[in-house]
């Protein structure tokens, strides 16, 4: 290595220790009481009648916490509404998080047996 690439990397690791820490305001809450929050505001939605609202904000849990209560609320939702491929595509998405959650499984089974799905 030559001395003005050593120089380098020693210049580019001291800039970068000098950078200022991400705010944690910055970075998305991920925490179990953000995921809970985020549950109970669909809930809350769900409650007053708010279907579509509700929906929307499952769907967003479950992208944001990768959460299966999510996904099997929505899909409970889904189901609900007569909507059984979605339903079970949501379903698919539970399992590949959960593979062997008695929950999702039997909330698969359920929907498959309803819709009359193999």
């Amino acid at each position: 290595m030559s001395v003005t690439g050593g120089l380098c990397g020693l210049l580019l690791a001291s800039a970068m220790l000098a950078l200022p820490a991400p705010a944690a305001s910055q970075a998305p809450d991920t925490s179990a009481a953000a995921r809970q929050r985020a549950l109970a505001q669909a809930t809350a939605a769900l409650e007053a009648g708010r279907r579509a609202e509700a929906k929307a904000l499952l769907a967003a849990a479950a992208d944001r916490f990768e959460s299966v209560q999510a996904l099997l609320q929505l899909a409970r939702l889904q189901s609900g509404e007569g909507d059984a491929a979605g339903a079970l595509a949501t379903l698919d998405r539970a399992r590949v998080l959960a593979p062997n959650a008695e929950e999702v499984l039997s909330a698969t089974a359920q929907v498959s047996l309803a819709s009359r799905a193999p």
